[in-house]
């Protein structure tokens, strides 16, 4: 049957906007950092690539723990056609969130319509995690196009019964597990709705599921029989791998340490406060359990209340337009909701026809979308990881909510044109804000003022490593000094997490360019990064001030100041 022309128009106009995305994401990849959570993704396949071992682990996590490796393994067909680190990172992580942003459309298009379907990719892709996700290689800002893979295939497993719907659903499970370890929730999830939905057995889907999800993860587990799964030890009970001893050794590298804050100003001094009572675990677990609605409704908000700080600072007079905008969208999620519970309220026949309820109608396909939505979120708070602490972690929702957004959107509509082109051109306005914030903080970006970011600024890396690279002249190896501490002392877990992983040091990004691009390699390895007599040393701003600069060529790369000692 052929589309009507106002659907092929909508089309037509929805692929430009989705290719526009693209130079949107570009554009703000400009700001693409090289810091110790990057470096081991392409260092782990580069060295594969190369002759080495294989990667069967990922960067260290919080707890000094391995991650599974995925997200080294997703790099690895942009690594054997260039070894450019902005290439490898920004290709691999935008070729995923175009897959996922047209995930989010397919489900739209399968759960409601196809106007909610374009309604629900242009939300995430334009959104600020959707921007973001495009070109950052975070285990988090992954989570998204996992979270709407997974519900996609899940769905086409239970109205088809074909075993390849069923090995993806699994795969994606895995590969969400294996990317970041909240995912885990995705198999609990899994299990849940096979009951509910009653999923049709395929013996051959679920045989190929399990073998290749048993195939993806025995290198790792492989690997933690080696280290007695002390990964997964730390995992499980949140406890540091690092030893006692070796964390205090480094303990003065804190940011709140007496030693970081020796120039701060000194407030007046308080009496100490009294000393809270323990609390007893029943008493907490009460006081927690209590906290669990508040908790679940910030995690509910969260894709509503981000900022565009760059739109508010430099074009303030949008702002009433933007707030309006975030609470119009709430507004709909919420109405969206509300929808799909009346709407198969009414529908209820019997316990035993949930399965057809939750499939038949777009009511009940919004209702198993939050229904997946609310089993992670109750997952996440089970195991205490509250949104005001890992709000990151809630990013596996956010392709699900948009889309019962855009269900919400279409109940208010229905089929009055005149109102879905006005909701349409607010959608348009809402993706253009998004987009306009993100440009302006790329042109208004000073990459020459000190601070975190700037001193992991890619191009800023590149840049000081490509002068010591043409500059040196003394043969393969050299000594570089990384007097980086204390102006970035919130990056002090770098140098006792080398007692597990000798990567990690303090100059671990640009020792790599330079091994990598130069052929040079640093004969400083100590995690500190410093080092008596060095050929070069790359500091701050403000570190230069330690150093008599009188004695050495000073070159600034951004926030970056490399020294050469004058012969």
């Amino acid at each position: 049957m052929p589309r009507p022309p106002q659907i092929r128009f909508c089309q037509a106009a929805f692929w430009l906007l989705i290719a526009a995305s693209i130079g949107v994401k570009l554009v703000a990849a400009q700001l693409l950092v090289w810091e110790a959570d990057y470096v081991p993704l392409i260092a782990r396949g580069s060295a594969w690539l190369d002759g080495g071992a294989f990667p069967v682990v990922g960067t260290l996590s919080s707890v000094a723990a391995y991650n599974l490796p995925f997200l080294v393994w997703l790099q690895l067909p942009a690594l054997l056609l260039t070894r450019h680190v902005p290439t490898v990172l920004i290709g691999t992580q935008l070729a995923f969130n175009l897959l996922a942003t047209f995930a989010a459309y397919r489900l739209g298009v399968e759960f409601i319509d196809e106007r909610a379907g374009m309604i629900a990719a242009t939300l995430f892709t334009y959104s600020q995690i959707g921007i973001s996700s495009a070109y950052t290689a975070w285990a988090q800002l992954l989570l998204p196009g996992f979270g709407v893979f997974f519900v996609y295939y899940l769905y086409r497993w239970k109205v088809t019964g074909r075993a390849g719907f069923v090995a993806l659903t699994w795969l994606v499970a895995t590969a969400a597990f294996m990317t970041h370890f909240s995912a885990v929730l995705f198999f609990g999830v899994l299990a849940a709705l096979w009951l509910i939905l009653r999923l049709p057995w395929n013996a051959r889907g679920v045989a190929a599921g399990a073998l290749l999800s048993v195939a993806m993860l025995t290198p790792y587990l492989v690997f933690e029989v080696g280290q007695e799964f002390a990964d997964l030890r730390a995992f499980f009970t949140r406890s540091h791998r690092i030893d006692t001893q070796t964390l205090a050794q480094y303990a003065h590298l804190k940011p709140e340490a007496p030693s970081s804050q020796a120039d701060a100003p000194h407030a007046a001094e308080a009496p100490p406060p009294e000393p809270a009572l323990p609390e007893g675990r029943l008493q907490s677990g009460i006081h927690y359990a209590l906290s669990l609605p508040g908790h679940a409704l910030i995690a509910l908000r969260l894709p509503f209340q981000g900022e565009l700080l760059s739109l508010r600072a430099q074009l303030p007079s949008l702002v009433p337009l933007e707030v309006a905008l975030q609470v119009a969208l709430e507004a709909c999620f919420w109405i969206g909701c509300g929808f799909a519970l009346v709407r198969c309220r009414r529908n209820w026949r019997s316990i035993t026809a949930i399965p057809a309820l939750l499939c038949e109608s777009a009511a009940g396909r919004t209702l198993l979308a939050m229904l997946v939505m609310l089993g992670l979120l109750a997952g996440l708070l089970v195991v205490r990881a509250t949104p005001d602490e890992n709000a990151s972690y809630y990013t596996s929702l956010l392709c699900l909510q948009y889309l019962v957004c855009a269900y919400g959107l279409r109940c208010l509509v229905g089929e009055r044109r005149q109102i879905m082109r006005v909701c349409l051109a607010l959608v348009l306005i809402w993706a253009s804000l998004n987009s306009l914030d993100r440009v302006l903080r790329v042109a208004g970006h000073d990459a020459s003022l000190h601070s975190a970011h700037n001193m992991s600024l890619y191009h800023s890396i590149e840049a000081a490593t490509a002068f010591i690279g043409d500059d040196w002249d003394g043969g393969a190896a050299l000594t570089i000094s990384y007097d980086m501490l204390p102006e970035l002392a919130q990056q002090w877990w770098i140098v006792p997490w080398h007692s597990i992983d000798p990567m990690y040091g303090m100059g671990m990004a640009y020792d790599f360019l330079l091994e990598s691009q130069h052929g040079l390699r640093n004969r400083n390895d100590h995690p500190l990064g410093l080092a008596a007599d060095a050929d070069y040393v790359v500091t701050s701003q403000p570190g230069s001030a330690r150093y008599d600069t009188t004695s050495y060529h000073v070159k600034r790369f951004g926030a970056i100041v490399v020294l050469k000692r004058l012969s």
